[in-house]
């Protein structure tokens, strides 16, 4: 047995991670809450075998695949999702989608959300999980993805969230329409060399790079809005900051009114908001 500050400690000597990386291992393994537990607890104690999985799981990691795919899961605005490949992961950067789209929701009484490319469903089960009065379909063009989607719905035990394969350039009419249009689109430019070889190499390239230097979708989601959206509805969209003025200047040129671009917690504009005019 070795106390969890000097276990913690050996670990991130060891290994060439984010300390945050290193501490969603240890809450895999021990099934504590970190760093609380590294502050609070600092002579828990830790077996050897706790260990070696440790070592042996920050060392997958490192040499290879996202760690999210080697434990299986990531948490995301305070939810454990799973995660697989094939399936992109879940990014804080998008929490401010989120945030956005319950505040819309709440101020607006929103009832009725399409989450378009929903992959692992982070998006529309935490809307749905704290707007409990509305009802969200999530849809995708991977079948992978949408079976992904139902087992962190299960997971989370999400009643009112639905489920659809299809391509959002291809969507069927559906009864009714939306209050809320929400998506985090593929909006990599296939020509962008600034993506991280551990996105590039691992992740699914169909939910991360975009034809048209990465506003194909985005001309969708506008055009699909323009049919598919209520009288007073909004849409929600997350984007690179590289191409934050194209995306609102593709929604103006369709009868759209930019209420606002919002920023990350790193000052960078992620989120646009659009209403009809």
């Amino acid at each position: 047995m070795i106390t969890l500050e000097s276990s913690f400690l050996s670990t991130c000597k060891k290994f060439k991670l984010a300390q945050s990386e290193i501490e969603e291992v240890y809450e895999f393994v021990l099934h504590q809450k970190m760093p609380d537990a590294y502050m609070l607890q600092p002579n828990f104690e830790v077996s050897i075998q706790r260990q070696e999985l440790i070592f042996s799981l920050c060392r997958l990691a490192q040499e290879g695949p996202p760690l999210a795919y080697v434990i299986g899961k990531k948490n995301f605005y305070g939810y454990d999702f799973h995660c697989c490949p094939g399936v992109l992961i879940p990014r804080f950067d998008t929490e401010v989608l989120v945030e956005r789209a319950i505040k819309e929701i709440k101020n607006h009484n929103f009832k009725t959300i399409i989450d378009l490319g929903c992959g692992s469903g982070c998006v529309g089960l935490t809307i749905a999980l704290e707007s409990k009065a509305s009802t969200v379909l999530g849809v995708d063009i991977s079948s992978q993805a949408i079976a992904l989607t139902n087992k962190n719905k299960m997971s989370l035990n999400v009643g009112h969230y639905q489920t659809l394969v299809a391509d959002m350039r291809d969507m069927p009419e559906l009864t009714g329409s939306f209050d809320l249009i929400v998506s985090n689109p593929p909006y990599i430019a296939k020509s962008d060399d600034r993506v991280d070889l551990s996105v590039s190499l691992y992740e699914p390239h169909l939910a991360l790079y975009g034809e048209q230097e990465g506003l194909e979708f985005y001309q969708t989601i506008a055009q699909y809005g323009l049919r598919a959206l209520t009288k007073a509805g909004s849409i929600l969209v997350e984007f690179s900051p590289f191409i934050s003025q194209q995306v609102v200047s593709t929604f103006q040129k369709l009868g759209y009114h930019c209420v606002e671009v919002i920023k990350d917690l790193q000052q960078h504009e992620r989120v646009g908001h659009f209403r009809l005019k």
